[in-house]
């Protein structure tokens, strides 16, 4: 439901093509969910939230049963994955990490939050750099190439963002 009322379905088209993993009804069923590693399942909840904030004004969240409220669930669900997932080194050094870390950003950038959404797309940045991703040709990690575009991508828009905010604030 959430994701069929959702405006970001092209948002989780452009970001499952890299990694050839397709977003489907069967990727939101809880019990498979469970299933997964730890970044498929964080990845699934931030999937999950940044489909929540895009859902219309006139969507009816109480049909949704999330308590307290659909903000609340979203603060716990990404205060959740922050302290299990995206704050691990070793978890976020792979490509399903760095998808966390861009959904993560992506999360702090439409909740009007882009100094956090800065310095999250800068931590996947430079672990990304650690990965080898940034190398034309020399990755060889499958979507390693897109991924890095994605990274650069959002890290530029939000320069310029921050560098025109400052700009207009003296």
């Amino acid at each position: 439901m959430i994701t069929k009322e959702s405006s970001s379905w092209l948002l989780i088209h452009a970001l499952t093509t890299q990694t050839n993993n397709a977003v489907t009804e069967s990727a939101f069923d809880l019990v498979e969910v469970c299933k997964r590693h730890p970044t498929n399942i964080a990845r699934t909840l931030l999937y999950i939230a940044v489909c929540l904030q895009q859902l219309p004004v006139s969507f009816n969240t109480t049909e949704l049963q999330l308590y307290p409220s659909v903000e609340a669930r979203l603060d716990k669900y990404l205060s959740t994955v922050q302290t299990l997932i995206t704050s691990d080194d070793e978890l976020v050094s792979t490509i399903d990490g760095l998808e966390c870390l861009i959904l993560q950003g992506l999360f702090h950038l439409n909740a009007g939050n882009p100094r956090r959404a800065w310095l999250t797309f800068r931590r996947a940045l430079n672990i990304g750099q650690l990965m080898g991703i940034h190398k034309k040709n020399g990755s060889s990690i499958p979507g390693g190439e897109q991924m890095w575009y994605q990274i650069v991508q959002a890290d530029r828009y939000l320069v310029r963002c921050m560098y025109q905010w400052y700009c207009n604030s003296r």
